[in-house]
């Protein structure tokens, strides 16, 4: 029930709360029940590389306005790069050198997790989107994000980068937003954003 989850009465169990509710009611119909399955299946690679609960469902829902397909990449995207993009092998080295970074500094930040890891994150898509041809970029982006931006076609690629590139809490403050959300549309999300509660457990907010 809604009601029994705000009466927890935790601080951190509210600001979750509402955070789930706003994420729900900023994406389709069609993207609600994916949101909790991608959450559940990744949050400890978005926990380990520096995400906040607002942060890892702000890039949801904007992933969510590229389609499923884009959506369902960007857990594997996140993991793939936690792994590549600190492995230093050939390819992700030179990948770093396209784009001017300092391959063992970003391996580094990204070892060490937290926010270092999520700012490596994001220089490196800021990174691969100026490298102009297309073809281009898809490779470097391939050899440290791997199969998830394999997976997209080349006209994707920018608009998925860009949403890694700008990783911050854009949806606000979400204070009292299922205290404000009709009967109907609680009663249509209740399913929903019980599944997300258990995927947003050590998470910070």
């Amino acid at each position: 029930d809604l009601r029994m989850s705000r009466g927890l009465g935790d601080v951190y169990k509210r600001q979750a709360f509402d955070l789930m509710v706003t994420g729900m009611q900023r994406v389709s119909t069609q993207m609600r029940g994916e949101l909790p399955e991608i959450l559940h299946e990744y949050s400890t690679h978005f926990r380990n590389m520096g995400f906040s609960g607002s942060e890892a469902m702000s890039l949801l829902v904007d992933m969510a306005q590229q389609g499923k397909f884009a959506l369902d990449k960007t857990g594997d995207a996140v993991k793939e790069f936690s792994i590549r993009g600190s492995d230093m092998s050939k390819n992700s080295v030179a990948a770093y050198q396209a784009i001017g970074l300092n391959a063992r500094k970003m391996s580094s930040d990204i070892a060490s997790g937290g926010d270092k890891a999520r700012l490596a994150m994001q220089k490196t898509a800021q990174g691969l989107m100026k490298i102009k041809d297309p073809a281009t970029r898809a490779n470097q982006a391939i050899a440290l994000f791997g199969t998830p931006i394999e997976d997209l076609s080349v006209d994707q690629i920018p608009a998925f980068l860009a949403a890694l590139a700008g990783t911050k809490n854009k949806l606000g403050d979400v204070s009292g937003a299922a205290d404000r959300m009709g009967a109907t549309l609680r009663d249509n999300l209740q399913g929903d954003i019980g599944k997300l509660q258990g995927a947003m457990d050590g998470l910070r907010f």
